[in-house]
């Protein structure tokens, strides 16, 4: 079924790329005053061509409205000038920034993005793979929800073009774009600590995830490296997805903890909802303080009251697009990896409007 869905997708952008008029190639040489062949170079960018000519030859087609034949060019090239991506939550902003900005940088080569949505689920996972590597796309962006490499390795053929980004596999062969947060969370749960937090709690996202690993063992280091006990009643555990975070807020709370950890962003947003809903202040006194990621920008106010992560999803987009078409161009360069900084913003501070309401929270728990 996905396979087939695929398929009918992917016609659907192909036909409509076929042109329906009458206007041929041939028609645009002619008006153009040029060969055919200088138009194809034009168009498919096969060889160097005069600006004065290129300039000619774009009038005309613009003017004629001539459309290249895709289906065709395709199976002349042996590409389809299709570039799948593998996405966990379509949801989550932070991945709709990235693929937007892999869109913009693959578009000047003429390439299109086909997007899958896995739901963090491995099942759907492979078998997007599976049939998006079986002659759909000429490469593939990954971010998977894989426990190892060795999951994947029999669904992506042998020297098949392959970027992954955001999430570490082990022994992984392929160019792999990430960004580093270790120090990012380090500061954040440093900043808690000075400003009087002892009890904090921490939710987190998948356990089997590298970004979901590399946050926990960031906040259990720098309880570590400030003596305080680790309790493993206060790290809880959702599925990096929305509305997964919510139902350990309320238990979290309970059990003491003035200051909260979130795992990623669409998970940050999820507990300033709930605290929102609950009227518990955030960021002030007798209120939470919270370290979060902000892949929101300012659509929500609360974020600037929270110790925020910021991840350049701009920056790991442009290098995923950029690398996927240097993979599919030239497949023997040697495998990259490249990380990206993230970037910890304090909250900002402001005085605490103090009401029965803010001062009796507690109550509702």
């Amino acid at each position: 079924m996905v396979a087939h869905n695929i398929i009918n997708i992917i016609s659907t952008i192909l036909i409509s790329g076929v042109s329906m008029g009458k206007i041929t190639i041939k028609d645009v040489a002619e008006h153009a005053g040029v060969s055919t062949a200088t138009v194809s170079h034009v168009i498919n960018k096969t060889r160097f061509v005069t600006d004065e000519t290129k300039e000619k030859v774009l009038i005309s087609v613009d003017e004629l409205g001539y459309r290249p034949n895709l289906m065709a060019r395709s199976f002349k090239q042996g590409r389809r000038n299709l570039i799948g991506f593998v996405v966990p939550d379509l949801n989550n902003i932070f991945y709709s920034d990235i693929i937007e900005e892999v869109e913009r940088t693959i578009l000047p080569y003429d390439y299109r993005l086909v997007t899958s949505h896995t739901k963090e689920t491995k099942k759907r996972e492979s078998d997007f793979i599976d049939s998006l590597t079986s002659g759909i796309v000429d490469g593939i962006i990954i971010t998977s929800t894989m426990s190892s490499y060795e999951e994947l390795e029999k669904h992506i053929p042998k020297d098949f073009p392959t970027v992954f980004i955001d999430r570490l596999l082990d022994n992984c062969p392929h160019d792999t774009i990430l960004v580093d947060t270790f120090k990012s969370v380090r500061v954040g749960v440093q900043s808690l600590i000075e400003y009087g937090h002892r009890k904090i709690g921490f939710i987190t996202g998948i356990p089997h995830i590298s970004t979901s690993i590399e946050r926990l063992n960031a906040y259990i280091k720098t309880l570590e490296t400030n003596n305080i006990p680790i309790d493993k009643k206060l790290i809880c555990y959702g599925d990096s997805m929305s509305q997964s975070a919510m139902p350990h807020v309320k238990s979290l709370l309970q059990l003491g903890c003035t200051a909260l950890v979130i795992g990623n962003g669409i998970m940050t947003v999820d507990v300033i909802y709930f605290l929102q809903e609950n009227n518990i202040p955030i960021g002030e006194k007798n209120g939470v303080d919270i370290v979060g990621f902000n892949d929101y920008g300012g659509i929500n106010h609360l974020l600037h009251y929270i110790y925020s992560i910021d991840q350049p999803t701009k920056a790991v987009g442009k290098a995923a697009g950029e690398q996927i078409i240097e993979r599919i161009n030239n497949p023997k360069i040697p495998t990259r990896q490249i990380i990206f900084e993230s970037t910890l913003c304090k909250k900002h501070q402001f005085k605490a409007k103090l009401s029965v309401k803010n001062l009796e929270w507690k109550s509702i728990l």
